[in-house]
C-alpha cells in the first residue's frame, strides 16, 4: 500500500527503489541527480531553472514552450516591487478562472479536482492565513521586545 511521506529527505539516496506511479508534490528537488533509472511516461510540471537530460541541457527548450514560464520566473521576487508585480500578474492570470468558477453552481465550486482544494476551501484557507499573518507579525515583534528585556 502506498504511503505518504513528509519531512526532510535532503541528501537521501534511493537505491533500487521501485517508485512507479510515485507523485512528488510541492517538493524541492534542487540538486537532485537521477542515474541508471527508467523514466517512462513521466510528467514534470514545475519551475525549471536547469534541467539536463542524458547530458543535454533542455532548460531553454522546456521554458520557451511553457505557457506559465513568464509567471514562474516571478515566483521568487528579490524586493517589494517584485512581490507587487508578481501579485498583479497572478491576479491577471487567475481572474478569468475565478470568474468562471463564480458562475458555476455552488456544489460545483465545492468540488475538488485532481486532489486540489475546492475553490470554497481554498478561499477559506487564504482568509485564515491572511488573518494569521498579522497576528503572527505582531507576536514576533512582541516576543523580540520581551527577549531584549525591553518594554513596549
Amino acid at each position: 500500500m502506498p504511503e505518504e511521506f513528509e519531512g526532510d529527505l535532503a541528501g537521501a539516496v534511493f537505491w533500487g527503489a521501485d517508485m512507479k506511479g510515485a507523485t512528488f508534490r510541492d517538493v524541492d528537488l534542487t540538486g537532485t541527480r537521477i542515474s541508471h533509472a527508467w523514466l517512462v511516461d513521466v510528467e514534470v510540471d514545475a519551475l525549471v531553472d536547469r534541467l539536463v537530460v542524458n547530458g543535454v541541457d533542455v532548460t531553454a527548450y522546456v521554458n520557451e514552450r511553457d505557457p506559465w514560464y513568464p509567471l514562474r520566473t516571478m515566483l521568487t521576487p528579490p524586493d517589494v516591487a517584485g512581490v507587487l508585480a508578481t501579485w498583479e500578474a497572478l491576479e491577471q492570470v487567475w481572474a478569468p478562472v475565478i470568474a468562471r468558477v463564480e458562475a458555476m453552481a455552488e456544489s460545483t465550486q465545492r468540488r475538488s479536482v485532481d486532489g486540489e482544494w475546492s475553490c470554497a476551501v481554498r478561499d477559506g484557507v487564504y482568509t485564515v492565513l491572511e488573518e494569521e499573518f498579522w497576528h503572527h507579525r505582531y507576536a514576533v515583534r512582541d516576543l523580540a521586545i520581551i527577549e531584549r528585556g525591553g518594554a513596549r
